[in-house]
């Protein structure tokens, strides 16, 4: 969708707003995936070996967050890139730690 638009265009209309809905379902929808790898027992396990502290600091908040577009603030969206980090060292670069090794 942000394809339609280029360097010189106008970021607004139907074509931007149908953008913006596009971007913020997407946002929460990618939230939630985050949220049930956040839950899963054995990254929670993979998590804890490493800093038992975010445990309590990052991923407990995250998960007692419901996502909404709106509620995205800048506390949330670090928290959610928390996850996405520890998962991608977890599983894309193979990490050796524990079951994830």
């Amino acid at each position: 969708a942000a394809d339609r638009f280029g360097a010189g265009a106008q970021l607004a209309g139907a074509d931007w707003q149908s953008f913006e809905t596009a971007f913020a379902a997407a946002a929460v929808e990618t939230a939630k995936e985050l949220q049930a790898i956040a839950g899963r027992p054995d990254f929670r396990a993979a998590v804890a070996w490493q800093n038992r502290a975010v445990l309590r600091t990052g991923i407990a908040p995250f998960l007692a967050w419901t996502p909404t577009a709106a509620g995205r603030t800048s506390m949330p969206r670090q928290r959610e890139e928390l996850v996405a980090h520890y998962w991608q060292r977890f599983c894309v670069k193979n990490d050796t730690i524990g079951f994830f090794g």
